[in-house]
């Protein structure tokens, strides 16, 4: 989502962000109604401390069968192996 009262600025975000448009990967930021959201094929949340965390279920709507996404395994291997480079 793009940047607002509820959700800061971060290091890790832009972080992503940056590995995603350097991996040829569309990024988009933009407000998510819930319904998209709980019909996404993915999604996840990212921290300074645990980089990329997967999130398969919202409220009580399990996400995707509860699996975790190639994407989301895709961009913690990106950002982990970054780390580990610094």
């Amino acid at each position: 989502p793009k940047l607002s009262e509820n959700l800061l600025p971060g290091v890790t975000r832009d972080l992503i962000i940056n590995l995603a448009r350097q991996s040829d990967k569309q990024v988009f930021e933009e407000d998510i109604s819930s319904d998209r959201l709980i019909s996404a094929d993915e999604i996840w949340c990212s921290s300074s401390t645990n980089y990329v965390v997967p999130i398969t279920k919202v409220d009580d709507v399990i996400i995707q069968n509860g699996k975790v996404g190639d994407t989301t395994k895709e961009f913690y291997n990106l950002v982990t192996k970054f780390i580990q480079e610094l």
